[in-house]
């Protein structure tokens, strides 16, 4: 398996690399390609369809080689018909290949001179073929709906995916494409038909939806027809949709893919108020000192609402919010808050996690209709910001021990990641933490308010590293003033919001100074104005949203 980095990224233009000379059947041609495999020396071996022929083209050749077929369309054994899949068996040294059209899988030999293939596995409605460590052989079947394991030379099959006829149920599959194994023997199917891409574990009744299932869709939750797909060493998926022209990665355990914001990205000046800003107030179109946001996938606010006691939902093109938590008077009772100071969606439980900073206890709420309270997480704990990471652990940041623990949900008792050595300024030292952030590798990052600085904790760490600020409070491009929301992108990028400078702030990874992106004219309530700019979030598009504490509204600043 592949190592990419877990934050890698990719250039938006490509390479062509073979073909794109129009289609034909010349050497330098494509003609309709449906799949690659390539070879540890960066040798492509194409699957080039209309062609009836496997091609394999060398990197920086403007020719490929054919290698099997070739001879035009039909079912002699030196012939295909709409071949859609290619792969390498090593040991062999011949190439797997599903001859969809006459329905059966070939084995041709690599070795010069061989002049036809032999047949493997017919009477099939095959699409895709992988191969795991122990050389089994999978292939999906369009018609029966299933992926069978195969030994070689054995051409009675296992099924170990679907094969409960046509369906979207859990055990089911609609016209299945491309497969992926893992080292696990885990099989990864692209459900084309019901827009999905599903995980069956080794000797699973059924799978699980890791991407897609929300209908077919534009949406970062949601697949259009998706085809070839591979997953790396993190668990990342990686697939190539057919109905949507791109390709999307999903991060393990994901709800929606990634939102890539580019390296040289930048943001309009004048922002839109999306909720609020109808002055302070309890109406449904009002806020009153709101402090954090949380950005759904959907483009859905969920707003802690703070003077107001509540915590507010709002749709994106709506005037009036909704009230989804609280907003019954300031208390202690389970269907109150005092002071909420952070939000989050735990999306597992479909729950609200909710920081009652005034209580001292963090609350979940449950999103289903009907709820008229929470549910003490933990308690005792002046806490102010929270975040997740992708292993559902929560983490809070404590304002008076100066410190964020770390919790397995429904576990109370937690664990310093990062501060916890008394109020101060040292690398192992925070002092008075707000809003936290945490990546794929479980490393904190910390708004460490008093100190003017943000602070990374790698995972496991003794001490935190300085990743913005930390030159004293201020207003030159190397310092902060009392940072607040925070965000970090899969460039490592971190984004700010500064409280005391009335601006949000861009730190490019290692950077010794960082980039004003929003508020470059001073305090004010202007479009291009934010006073004491509190939580900070991003939806899939790359749109900055901004709690704009001082004007009790939110702002969107649209990537341009």
């Amino acid at each position: 398996m592949s190592t990419i980095p877990a934050n890698a990224r990719w250039t938006q233009n490509g390479v062509t690399v073979a073909g794109g000379h129009e289609k034909g059947d010349d050497t330098n041609q494509l003609y309709r390609p449906w799949s690659i495999f390539v070879e540890s020396d960066q040798t492509l071996v194409i699957a080039d369809t209309i062609n009836n022929r496997i091609v394999q083209w060398k990197i920086g050749d403007t020719n490929g080689q054919v290698v099997a077929g070739g001879n035009g369309l039909g079912n002699r054994l030196n012939q295909f018909k709409l071949p859609s899949d290619v792969l390498i068996d090593k040991k062999t040294e011949s190439l797997i290949i599903c001859d969809k059209g006459n329905r059966r899988v070939l084995r041709w030999s690599q070795y010069s001179g061989t002049a036809q293939g032999e047949i493997l596995i017919d009477d099939i409605d095959g699409w895709g073929l992988a191969m795991d460590e122990q050389r089994y052989l999978y292939i999906s079947d369009t018609v029966k709906h299933d992926v069978k394991r195969y030994r070689i030379d054995d051409k009675n099959g296992t099924v170990v995916a679907g094969g409960h006829e046509k369906g979207d149920g859990l055990n089911q599959l609609n016209m299945p494409t491309y497969v992926f194994v893992d080292r696990q023997q885990a099989v990864y199917v692209s459900d084309s038909e019901n827009h999905r891409v599903m995980k069956w574990e080794k000797d699973a009744k059924e799978g699980v939806v890791i991407a897609g299932g929300q209908g077919e869709g534009k949406a970062f939750t949601q697949l259009s027809s998706p085809r070839g797909l591979f997953v790396d060493t993190w668990g990342t998926l990686y697939v190539a949709e057919w109905g949507n022209h791109r390709v999307m990665c999903w991060p393990k355990a994901a709800k929606q893919g990634m939102c890539t914001i580019p390296a040289n990205a930048r943001w309009t000046q004048n922002g839109v108020t999306v909720a609020g800003g109808h002055e302070k107030g309890d109406d449904t179109n009002q806020l009153y000192r709101p402090w954090s946001i949380f950005v759904e996938s959907d483009q859905i606010l969920v707003i802690a609402d703070t003077i107001n006691n509540r915590i507010v939902q709002w749709k994106m093109g709506d005037t009036n919010g909704q009230v989804v938590a609280g907003g019954n008077g300031q208390g202690n009772r389970l269907n109150q808050f005092k002071l909420p100071s952070d939000v989050l969606i735990d999306k597992k439980t479909e729950s609200l996690i909710i920081c009652d900073k005034g209580n001292r206890r963090v609350l979940r709420w449950s999103r289903y209709s009907g709820t008229a309270q929470g549910e003490i997480l933990v308690d005792d704990i002046d806490g102010w910001g929270l975040a997740m990471d992708e292993q559902r652990y929560l983490y809070i940041s404590d304002t008076v021990k100066h410190e964020v623990k770390r919790y397995r949900i429904d576990d109370k008792n937690g664990t310093v990641v990062a501060g916890g050595h008394d109020k101060g300024d040292g690398l192992n030292q925070l002092n008075m933490p707000t809003y936290v952030f945490v990546d794929r590798q479980q490393a904190v990052y910390v708004s460490d308010s008093e100190n003017h600085r943000v602070m990374k904790w790698d995972k496991d760490a003794k001490e935190g590293v300085v990743v913005a600020g930390g030159q004293g409070e201020g207003k030159a491009f190397t310092q902060l003033s009392s940072p607040r929301g925070l965000f970090v992108d899969t460039w490592g990028t971190l984004y700010v919001a500064e409280w005391g400078n009335h601006r949000v702030m861009c730190w490019p990874k290692a950077a010794k100074q960082g980039i004003v992106i929003v508020g470059r004219n001073g305090e004010g309530k202007e479009p291009n104005q934010v006073n004491r700019p509190a939580g900070l979030s991003f939806d899939q598009h790359g749109n900055i949203y901004v709690v704009d504490w001082g004007n009790d509204r939110v702002q969107r600043f649209s990537i341009e």
